[in-house]
């Protein structure tokens, strides 16, 4: 009895700092996903809003970001037809680089195709094996 007793709060500690943890990293690691859902919810329409831009697949707005570029979650806080891009910091390694979107004309709207898939197996120029910086990834003005 005293055993199974003993294992039982074991188990119930071991959740309990388990989950303390999961909630610590969340609240204290949380700050990148809350401006970038700002971003997506608040600034970006208003910006959008204020001059009249309609950000398309073809014509797309920019979002630049600096030296903190690795803090950027996923291209799902950011509105359709507005792209991450990259100013040039202190950061001297190797960025990201899009996946090849296959573009078909579709009654006068450009869409992605879904018969040519180009993404992820076609192989790309522009990377290397040292991390070297490849300057084209960078754009010189936002």
């Amino acid at each position: 009895m005293y055993t199974t007793a003993f294992t039982v709060a074991i188990f119930i500690i071991a959740g309990l700092i388990s989950f303390s943890r999961v909630l610590a990293l969340y609240h204290y690691y949380h700050a990148p996903y809350s401006l970038y859902e700002h971003f997506y919810r608040v600034e970006i329409p208003q910006q959008l809003d204020s001059q009249n831009l309609r950000p398309t697949y073809t014509n797309p707005i920019n979002m630049c970001v600096g030296k903190e570029w690795y803090r950027f979650p996923s291209h799902y806080f950011l509105p359709e037809g507005v792209r991450l891009r990259f100013l040039k910091s202190d950061f001297s390694g190797q960025l990201p680089q899009y996946f090849l979107e296959s573009v078909r004309r579709d009654k006068g709207q450009f869409t992605i195709s879904d018969d040519e898939r180009d993404g992820t197996w076609k192989s790309r120029s522009g990377f290397n094996d040292r991390n070297k910086e490849e300057m084209s990834r960078y754009v010189s003005t936002c």
